[in-house]
């Protein structure tokens, strides 16, 4: 973060220098600057669009190897308790991921208890398991967040290239009124 706001201050500094000095190479430096980050953006952004497919699957591959590895007492796996109690899930497809901790243990890890009081559960009444897979889950709620990442990501490159135009703008206007007539 630290990082991200001295390189915003460097950037800032050739456009207020820029207009405060009526410099057209100050204010066309910070045109570049903001123009270059735009495209970067846009870039970041078709790379994201181009390999969705490719980081779902690994991101799936990732959470199904997790399941498979899963002993319930060690630390590392905290993450996937945690997402299964968040997100009120059990499995990253379905419940059956954990068919093969259920045959070594003949329960479901506590995270998949439907009633977060049990010591344990194997779906039978009064033991249920959360119905929803996490995937489903997940998926659902990382679409609404992009939703919003997507309107937000337009709003600042509107600005970005109203920062180009202008700044451009003005500095033309500056190079204009030097001009020796």
């Amino acid at each position: 973060m630290i990082g991200v706001s001295v390189v915003a201050i460097v950037i800032s500094f050739f456009g207020c220098c820029g207009a405060v000095q009526e410099s057209p190479c100050l204010l066309y430096t910070y045109a570049s600057i903001v123009f270059l980050l735009l495209a970067l953006q846009i870039a970041a952004a078709g790379l994201i669009f181009a390999f969705k497919k490719d980081m779902e699957g690994e991101f799936k591959y990732a959470l199904k190897k997790a399941i498979e590895n899963y002993d319930g007492g060690a630390a590392e796996y905290k993450e996937i308790d945690d997402l299964q109690q968040s997100l009120e899930c059990c499995g990253i497809e379905n419940n059956l991921d954990w068919k093969p901790y259920v045959e070594k243990y003949h329960s479901y890890p506590r995270s998949c208890c439907a009633n977060t009081n049990q010591t344990e559960c194997d779906g039978s009444p009064g033991k249920e398991i959360h119905a929803n897979s996490c995937w489903n889950v997940l998926n659902t709620k990382l679409k609404s967040v992009a939703q919003v990442a997507g309107i937000v990501a337009l709003a600042v490159a509107s600005i970005q290239l109203i920062a180009v135009i202008g700044s451009c703008l003005l500095a033309k206007s500056f190079r204009r009124e030097y001009e020796v007539v």
